[in-house]
């Protein structure tokens, strides 16, 4: 029987993808160092406190499935009785897959790729099973879910099973192969989105499809967890201190200097207050209505993701929010100065989840 083949790649693929994927695992482990007001440096103790970042990409389970059209090219050469006629067919894929961390997720997929037709008659069918590793890029890659247009590259290896339909005398040479691809990937707030991308297995098999993706897994709620507990012990808490002596022996309370420099802190890409800041800002506007001579300096910050024309205007909206909460509470918007400082001046390393939810905040002032 004369043989039909099929040209397949080199098992030695499963390396690359082995090293491809690990490097993706693996993960550098910063320690963030705070420096107090009196200059020294504190080792901040909120690896417990700090509440999940919900606003990041975080390890999501997702399942994809897509239809699209398939373009087959068996090879016919050594058949000269046969060759291809209908190399365009209409196939389909599911894929269960997994979020890594921002730009690496890792995925099995299985698929019936169509069929070829022969002339003089007969079909060649194809089925496939593999495993990739996706390279995200884009900025929005590490928003939940991957909210929003990502880019996406892919490297993975499987096996290519056929069947004939027909007296088609073919041989299955070599199964397996590697398979490369690109996409598109637009996924809304709530998990589900859309995929376009196009795959190549080898020289033989080009696929592209449109599929369904939804990502499972709910937000997590950091409301549990108080943000105070978060913050330096220097900027943990604004109270008049009580006086010591006789009133008329002691300082008056209404003197800018007896009060720290006080904190409130936000959750990423957000410039809402929560509970405990809207305490904290209460206490200090208690202060402010009592001392009517005194002003309050609001300045905002962000991390250090995202753009700067983006975090200038986030760390805007952060120091109007506590301006806006201030005048809830009587507090006269001539005596407040607000500013937004974008990434500037840090108090931890932006490279761990504890640093950058020190550097989210508003600094409350009183002058």
């Amino acid at each position: 029987m004369t043989e039909l083949c099929q040209k397949r790649g080199q098992v030695f693929a499963v390396g690359l993808l082995a090293t491809l994927v690990a490097s993706g695992c693996s993960a550098l482990s910063t320690s963030g160092v705070v420096t107090s007001s009196s200059g020294t440096a504190q080792e901040p103790d909120i690896a417990q406190a700090t509440p999940i970042d919900q606003h990041r990409i975080q390890r999501h389970v997702y399942l994809a499935a897509g239809i699209g059209k398939s373009l087959l090219e068996p090879d016919t050469s050594e058949v000269p009785a046969f060759e291809v006629n209908d190399r365009v067919s209409t196939g389909a894929q599911i894929t269960l897959g997994v979020d890594v961390n921002r730009t690496f997720a890792v995925e099995l997929h299985a698929a019936d790729l169509g069929s070829a037709g022969l002339s003089p008659g007969g079909r060649i069918n194809y089925e496939e099973y593999g495993a990739s590793a996706l390279i995200y890029v884009g900025k929005n890659r590490n928003r939940y879910k991957r909210q929003g247009l990502t880019g996406y590259g892919r490297l993975g290896v499987g096996t290519i099973n056929n069947s004939a339909d027909g007296d088609v005398p073919y041989d299955q040479s070599n199964s397996a192969h590697l398979l490369i691809g690109v996409g598109l990937e637009y996924m809304t707030q709530v998990g589900l989105g859309l995929r376009a991308e196009f795959i190549s297995y080898e020289e033989d098999v080009q696929y592209a499809q449109l599929a369904l993706v939804y990502r499972l897994g709910k937000r997590s709620n950091p409301s549990a967890i108080s943000l105070a507990q978060a913050a330096p012990a220097q900027d943990t808490i604004l109270a008049p201190p009580e006086p010591r002596l006789a009133a008329a022996t002691v300082e008056p309370k209404c003197v800018a200097s007896a009060y720290p420099v006080v904190s409130v802190y936000f959750s990423s890409d957000s410039a809402e207050l929560n509970a405990q800041s809207i305490q904290t800002i209460a206490s200090i506007a208690e202060t402010l209505v009592q001392c009517e001579e005194m002003e309050v300096n609001l300045a905002g910050y962000t991390d250090s993701f995202g753009s700067q024309r983006h975090n200038d205007a986030l760390s805007q909206r952060r120091a109007s929010s506590v301006m806006e909460a201030l005048l809830r509470m009587n507090v006269g918007r001539v005596r407040m100065d607000t500013r937004g400082l974008g990434e500037q001046h840090p108090v931890a390393s932006n490279n761990t989840a504890d640093g950058r939810q020190l550097n989210r905040r508003v600094n409350i002032t009183l002058e």
